[in-house]
């Protein structure tokens, strides 16, 4: 595969879990990009099983909001990209 696959997995329960950790093991042909439950107890707990390593949400518009670098200039071989995370959706998106 030429590049990984990326996956946010949406619900953090039974079968989130089983998906993630499904994904999680397939780390070479896909990318899990954040992990969304409203409770932040399965969340976390799912999180810290994987090393703490993926970007967290509490609902699925948060997991959404995307900020993109304005194109400025000439290209460059290593384009900046920021990720902007928390719990305050109004707040990311004024930021955004």
């Amino acid at each position: 595969m030429s590049s990984k696959i990326r996956i946010l997995v949406v619900g953090c329960g039974h079968m989130g879990t089983s998906h993630a950790r499904a994904y999680h093991a397939m780390s070479a042909d896909f990318e899990i990009v954040g992990l969304v439950a409203r409770g932040a107890g399965s969340r976390q707990k799912l999180n810290a099983e994987f090393g703490g390593r993926y970007a967290e949400f509490a609902d699925y518009p948060e997991a959404l909001i995307v900020v993109k670098a304005f194109e400025n200039g000439p290209p460059i071989a290593a384009p900046i990209a920021l990720r902007l995370t928390g719990p305050e959706l109004d707040v990311l998106t004024a930021l955004a």
